[in-house]
C-alpha cells in the first residue's frame, strides 16, 4: 500500500499524492514528491460514471499491462481509469497476488487480461463490482461472484507454513534441511511463520539462503516440555493466521519431496482438519493419542477414533476452524493447572486428538495420503508430498540430509551441502527396514 497513488483536491484543483505528499509521474522540476506540486490533473468522466480519463499537461495518462506509464494525445481503452477507495484498492491488490481454487482447479491471476471491469484468473473472470457487494465485505476466505445470474464460489488460496523451533543441535539441523526441501522440492515461496528462541537474524538468513524471503519470525521462549510442544496450539488459535488458507503446521523433521501446489487443491477441498493417522492407534486405548483424557471423559465417536500424529497438521480454513484451537488451548491450560504440567501423556498431541474428535472436526485422509514414514513406507518410490522422520529417533538429521541428497541426485538438481557424502548410510538403513 506504500506505493498507492491517491487523487486529492486542493486549491480547487486535482493533484496526485503518495504517502501524504504531492506526487508527479513526470515532474517539470528536478525532484518529484515536492511540497508544492507543479503537475495538476484534470479528471474527465468517460461513458461510465465510475470510469475517468486523467489528463495532465503532457496528455492523457495511459497504462498498458506490463508497460511503463505513458501519455497519449487522445484517450482510448488503455487511458480509462477507475477510482477506488483505499479499502477497495487493498482488496484488489490482495487478490491480485493470490491464486483461487474454482471447480477444483488452481487458477492464477492474469495481469494481461484484467481490466477495470473484471479480474481474470486464467480464463475465469470475476466482476470487480461483485467484490464490493455486502456478501464479500469484509473479504472472507471464499469469494462469491456471478456468471450472468448464476452465483459462483471460489476459495482464496493463501497458504502459510508454521514451524516451532526451540534449541540448537540436531533439531536446528533438522530445521535447516526441512527449509531447504521446502524451497527446492516443495517449490514454495509463500508465507512462513517460525516460532523460535533462536536469534531472529540467524533464522532469516537460513531462509534467505534458500530464497525464502516471506518469513515472519515469532520470538518465543520455552522452559519445559509442555512449552516446547504446546506452543503451536495458542499460535494456531491467534489471529495472525486470519487471512491464510490452508495453514500447514510441520515439525522440523519433515522433508517436502514434491511441489506443495500439487496437494493444495486436495487440502482446500477439505472441510475438516487433517493429520497423519497412526495405524492401529486409537483415541480409546493409546496414551499418545488421548486415551488418558478419553477414559476420564468419554463421548460417542462417529468413526473408529483412529489416533493421529500431530507432526503435520493441515487446517483448510482458519476462518472456519480457529475456534477448535481456542477450545484446545483452554483445555490445555485448565487441565494442566488442575493436574500439573506433566499430567498428560504426549502433552498437546493428546489434547488435539481429544478435542478434534470431541468437536467432530477431524478427517485424516488428505494428510495421511500425502505423508510417507521411513522404516514403514518405501520413500524411494513414493513422493507424496511429505516425509516424516519421526521413526529415526535422535539421529534424524543424518538421514534427512542423506534423503535430500538422494532427491537432488534423482531430480538432477545436484547435491545438497553434504556433497562429499554418499547415500550409503541412508540406503543401508532403508534396506534394514
Amino acid at each position: 500500500m506504500d506505493d498507492l497513488i491517491s487523487i486529492k483536491k486542493e486549491a480547487g484543483l486535482y493533484s496526485l499524492g503518495k504517502n501524504n505528499s504531492p506526487f508527479s509521474f513526470d515532474s517539470g522540476l528536478e525532484f518529484p514528491n515536492k511540497a508544492v506540486t507543479d503537475d495538476c490533473i484534470e479528471l474527465i468522466r468517460s461513458g461510465n460514471e465510475d470510469f475517468i480519463f486523467i489528463k495532465t499537461q503532457k496528455g492523457f495518462l495511459s497504462a498498458r499491462p506490463n508497460k511503463d506509464l505513458e501519455y497519449r494525445s487522445k484517450p482510448s481503452l488503455w487511458e480509462e481509469f477507475r477510482i477506488l477507495s483505499k479499502e477497495e484498492a487493498e482488496k484488489i491488490i490482495f487478490l491480485s497476488s493470490k491464486q483461487i481454487l474454482f471447480e477444483d482447479k488452481l487458477l492464477s491471476f492474469s495481469e494481461n487480461k484484467t481490466n477495470i471491469e473484471y479480474l481474470y484468473f486464467d480464463n475465469v473472470k470475476i466482476k470487480i463490482d461483485d467484490l464490493f457487494e455486502d456478501m464479500n465485505c469484509p473479504l472472507k476466505s471464499d469469494i462469491i461472484f456471478f456468471d450472468d445470474y448464476v452465483p459462483c464460489v471460489a476459495k482464496i488460496v493463501n497458504p502459510a507454513i508454521l514451524y516451532i523451533l526451540y534449541g540448537s543441535g540436531d533439531i536446528l539441523d533438522q530445521f535447516k534441511i526441512s527449509i531447504e526441501s521446502l524451497s527446492m522440492f516443495g517449490e514454495y515461496k509463500g508465507t512462513i511463520f517460525i516460532a523460535t528462541d533462536i536469534n531472529k537474524k540467524f533464522i532469516k538468513d537460513v531462509c534467505k539462503k534458500h530464497n525464502l524471503h516471506n518469513v515472519s519470525v515469532i520470538e518465543s521462549r520455552g522452559f519445559d516440555r509442555l512449552d516446547y510442544v504446546g506452543s503451536r496450539i495458542p499460535l494456531l488459535s491467534s489471529d495472525i493466521f486470519s487471512r491464510f488458507q490452508p495453514i500447514i503446521y510441520v515439525d522440523c523433521d519433515i522433508i517436502f519431496n514434491k511441489p506443495l501446489k500439487d496437494n493444495i487443491p486436495l487440502f482446500m477441498k477439505e472441510e475438516k482438519i487433517s493429520a497423519q493417522i497412526e495405524k492401529n492407534h486409537y483415541i480409546t486405548n493409546n496414551a499418545s493419542n488421548g486415551s488418558t483424557l478419553y477414559s476420564q471423559h468419554p463421548f460417542p465417536l462417529f468413526s473408529k477414533g483412529e489416533g493421529f500424529n500431530a507432526g503435520i497438521i493441515m487446517i483448510p480454513s482458519w476462518e472456519k476452524l480457529n475456534y477448535v484451537f481456542k477450545a484446545a488451548y483452554r483445555m490445555l491450560i485448565s487441565y494442566t493447572i488442575k493436574f500439573g504440567r506433566d499430567s498428560i501423556p504426549f502433552y498437546d498431541q493428546s489434547i488435539l486428538n481429544y478435542v478434534f474428535y470431541k468437536l467432530d472436526v477431524f478427517d485424516g485422509t488428505s494428510i495421511t495420503n500425502s505423508v510417507s514414514v521411513p522404516k514403514i513406507d518405501n520413500i524411494h518410490d513414493q513422493e507424496k508430498g511429505f516425509v516424516h522422520f519421526w521413526s529415526h529417533g535422535r539421529s534424524r538429521s543424518t538421514f534427512m540430509r542423506e534423503y535430500v541428497a538422494y532427491l537432488h541426485k534423482k531430480h538432477g538438481n545436484g547435491f545438497s551441502d553434504q556433497k562429499d557424502k554418499t547415500l550409503g548410510a541412508f540406503e543401508i538403513e532403508h534396506q534394514k527396514s
